[in-house]
């Protein structure tokens, strides 16, 4: 919560997965293309392991690279969030408040539909 509050004027892209969900590491590799797509001054994207341990996750990105940042879950995530699997989206607009959340894939195409809905929609507002 607190990366989203110091990120006002942003859109916020937060992914929920695990080093063992196949759909999840497709996933990365989606928002890793998407990542150099969209200015860091407009979207910021979160990745935050569910995985048990800090171990798999340290593991899995010695192999994999991800270039926006990954965090492990702490305690209370997965209820703050709603998280009943992964993988799972969740987008916080500008001012911080949740405007999209989906359990499931998303593919690039339909990914970039929806953020790019969203900042039409706050462009347009004045926001």
């Amino acid at each position: 919560m607190a990366k989203i509050a110091h990120a006002r004027g942003k859109l916020v892209l937060i992914n929920f997965w695990a080093t063992w969900c196949s759909s999840c590491r497709k996933e990365i590799e989606v928002l890793s293309r998407l990542c150099g797509e969209y200015p860091e001054k407009s979207v910021i994207l979160l990745g935050v392991s569910m995985d048990d341990s800090a171990g798999s996750l340290s593991r899995f990105l010695s192999k994999q690279e991800i270039n926006y940042p990954v965090y492990m879950a702490g305690r209370g995530v997965a209820s703050s969030f709603s998280v009943s699997g992964v993988p799972k989206t969740v987008i916080y607009n500008r001012e911080g408040r949740k405007v999209y959340s989906k359990h499931g894939f998303l593919p690039a195409r339909e990914l970039r539909r929806i953020l790019d809905r969203i900042l039409q929609m706050e462009s347009s507002s004045g926001e």
